[in-house]
């Protein structure tokens, strides 16, 4: 799940739907999230974040 911080409430409720969950806040993450995505075998991404914090967020550096 890549996320912000409001995003962070949201893993709980997922829990029993997954077998595992990453949480990335790319805000201090500074690795690579397909990398990431590789060495943990993850086939599915979530972004949640707030449309505000999206919309100025500058961390995002797609591809990466």
């Amino acid at each position: 799940m890549i996320r912000d911080s409001f995003g962070h409430c949201f893993a709980p409720f997922a829990a029993d739907s997954f077998h595992r969950i990453a949480l990335v806040d790319l805000r201090y993450y500074r690795g690579s999230v397909t990398e990431l995505a590789k060495e943990m075998e993850i086939d599915r991404a979530l972004v949640l974040y707030g449309a505000d914090s999206f919309a100025g967020d500058s961390n995002f550096g797609w591809p990466r």
